[in-house]
Formats: structure tokens, sequence, C-alpha cells
């Protein structure tokens, strides 16, 4: 019996460091990919541009969402 407390303990000690390891490397791969791609995007400008289109975008929800709410209190009233 204590054979196999001793084995699956050894067991779990390397599943856990496989594990982090995997982990640590999906995180550095995954930042180092982000940080490429902001410095892309400052380089030639089109983070600005994406900002300026979702800026663009919400305003004209906003403006739908205002349209829609006067259409609705004209017919309630």
């Amino acid at each position: 019996m204590e054979q196999f407390l001793i084995v699956y303990v050894i067991i779990t000690f390397a599943s856990l460091a496989v594990t982090y390891l995997l982990i640590r490397f999906g995180v550095q791969h995954g930042t180092r990919a982000a940080l490429r791609e902001h410095e892309m995007w400052m380089r030639d400008g089109s983070l600005d541009r994406a900002i300026d289109v979702h800026a663009a975008r919400m305003l004209d929800r906003q403006e739908a969402e205002s349209y829609a709410q006067r259409v609705a209190e004209r017919e309630r009233g």
C-alpha cells in the first residue's frame, strides 16, 4: 500500500510541474505576441484609427438609443 502512495505522490508532483511549465510558457508566449502586436499598432497608427472607429460606433449607438427613446416617448404621450 505504501508503494502505491509513493508512486501516486511522485506522479502528482510530476503532473503539477508539467502543468506549471505549460502555463508559464503559454503566458510568456501570449505576452510577447501581445506586446509585438501593440508595438506594431503604435508604429503604423492603426491603434489610433481603431480607437477612433470604436468611439464613432459608440456615438452612433448612443444616438440611435436616444432617437428610439424619443420615438417611444412620442408614441406614449
